[in-house]
């Protein structure tokens, strides 16, 4: 029999624009929900929109600022589940993005800022 070795590879890039303003857990932890576009045409030929939306985790506390309802960004990072039981005592997972990088699109001034690993 073949041995196979599969490569662990975990990468995820997306941009999305924030639902709504990003919030501060503990002194490190960054949360933010981003909206990602995805648009198609339906059967007779007219655009749909029909966006995916994800949460996001990073430590970038400097960012919180800049992380505002509305603000475009460019995410990079690995997909994460978390795990839970709900009151019924049914098994729940959802799913996220720790971000190693991020940047903010929606320029304020004509300076961009890139966080993460370069």
């Amino acid at each position: 029999m073949v041995k196979i070795v599969v490569p662990r590879i975990n990468n995820v890039s997306v941009v999305g624009r924030l639902v709504d303003d990003a919030g501060l857990h503990g002194d490190t932890l960054v949360t933010f929900r981003i909206a990602i576009p995805n648009r198609y045409r339906d059967r007779e030929g007219n655009w749909k929109d029909d966006p995916t939306f994800i949460n996001v985790q990073t430590g970038f506390v400097k960012l919180m600022d800049r992380l505002k309802k509305g603000a475009a960004v460019y995410v990079e990072g690995s997909l994460r589940q978390s795990e839970w039981t709900d009151k019924e005592g049914n098994r729940r997972a959802s799913y996220y993005i720790r971000a190693d990088k991020i940047q903010v699109l929606t320029r304020e001034t004509e300076d961009v800022e890139i966080v993460g690993d370069e």
